[in-house]
Parts: structure tokens; sequence; C-alpha cells
């Protein structure tokens, strides 16, 4: 059952707390890029997009469920699809595409990375974060026989079913003709995948800069050649 008008809101409250890190480092990723289209894919409500609208982007959004709706209301240029199935935009239409916490749902993601390739223009900027499967919290949970966070065994869940490492996104993000000009992470999860809010402030989330390998999200900026 899909979520009320009202109910979407409410749910980016509850979820900002964790993933302002990780957005604001992306923010910072698109520092010093000339504005121009933005697509931004699997944004839910939009809430992420808007201080790029406010900056002169213009902000387009795909989106699986009826959050579409909210994210349109704000000024997004937003519509409900599949991005499994491809990108609905002609090629060579954005200067960025803004891909957040949607590779890892998807099974076919050579696919979704050609379309990615192909709606971008020459020279044009993808912006793609993902779970780490080899943060820290992780391989001490792997050490003691505990089963890693963001892998499922099962349809219950988040719904991932793909999963990365900082190297191999790499990899097969060049393997699709993109250039990674930065890998950061947002913060390190250990011991506590949810620390109080100074340690995750003040240490935690620095030590993702510097350490994207050991970070609980990997988050890259890479050019199309």
């Amino acid at each position: 059952m899909e979520q009320s008008y009202n109910d979407w809101k409410s749910y980016e409250k509850v979820t900002w707390e964790l993933d302002k890190y990780r957005f604001q480092k992306s923010y910072k990723l698109l520092e010093g890029e000339k504005t121009g289209k933005l697509l931004g894919i699997g944004i839910m409500a939009g809430k992420e997009l808007l201080p790029l609208l406010e900056k002169g982007w213009e902000c387009y959004g795909i989106e699986l469920t009826n959050a579409y709706e909210v994210a349109r209301d704000r000024g997004i240029k937003s519509i409900q699809h599949d991005v499994s199935k491809g990108i609905p935009f002609s090629d060579e239409f954005f200067d960025v595409v803004w891909a957040e916490e949607i590779i890892e749902h998807l099974y076919d993601t050579d696919h979704f990375l050609s379309e990615v390739n192909r709606v971008l223009k020459r020279r044009g900027i993808l912006i793609l974060s993902t779970p780490n499967l080899a943060s820290l919290i992780n391989r001490v949970k792997l050490l003691f026989g505990l089963y890693p966070r963001y892998v499922q065994f099962s349809s219950e869940g988040a719904g991932h079913v793909r999963y990365y490492t900082a190297k191999v996104l790499v990899k097969q993000l060049k393997r699709h003709n993109f250039f990674v000009e930065r890998v950061m992470g947002n913060f390190l999860s250990f011991p506590d995948p949810f620390p109080t809010k100074p340690l995750r402030k003040y240490i935690l989330n620095p030590l993702g800069t510097f350490f994207p390998t050991l970070s609980e999200n990997i988050i890259v900026k890479a050019r199309k050649l």
C-alpha cells in the first residue's frame, strides 16, 4: 500500500537525520559546476534535491512510488516510473544524474549505468551512492560470524539485490565510460551503526571522508568521457 501525501513528508523527517551527512557531501561534489539540467533517480518526495533547486539547477525526478507527487509540487519535474525499464528521456539531455541509494535495488546494474550514460551530456556528471559491503562495521560483524548490514537473504527488508565495495563500483563505472573523479564515504558506523549525534558529527563523519572504503556508504562523482 502506498503512503499518503503527508506520510512521505513525515518519513523524510525520520530519515534525514542519518541521510544528511551523505547529502551534504554529495552537494559539495557539485560545487563549482555550472548549473543545468539535473535528474534525480529514486528521490521519493524530493527533499534531497531542494537545496540544488535553490542553487539554480533545473531539477527533474524519477520515483517509483506516489511520493513523486510531493516532489512535483515542490517544483521538481517529477514522474512516476520504474527505472529498471530504462530512463524515459532523450540522449544527452542532462548535465547531472543524481542516483543516491538506488543501484543496490536493481538486478541489471549494467543496463542502468548504460542508460545513465546515454542521457548524460558529454562530460556530464554522475553522483552515485550505495551501501558499502566492506564497511568497518561489516568487517567486524563477519569476523565474529555475524550477518552484515544491508544484505538480505530473502525478499524481506530494504530490497537490496546488489552489493558493492568501492573498488568494484569504480571498476564498473569505468567499464561504462565514466571517469571517477572522487570517492568519498558518509561516516564510519562503528561500534554502533547509529551512534550519538556529537560522535557522528565531529568524529565519524570526517573519518568517512578520509577512509571511504570503511564508511557506511560509498559516494562517487564520475564524469562521462
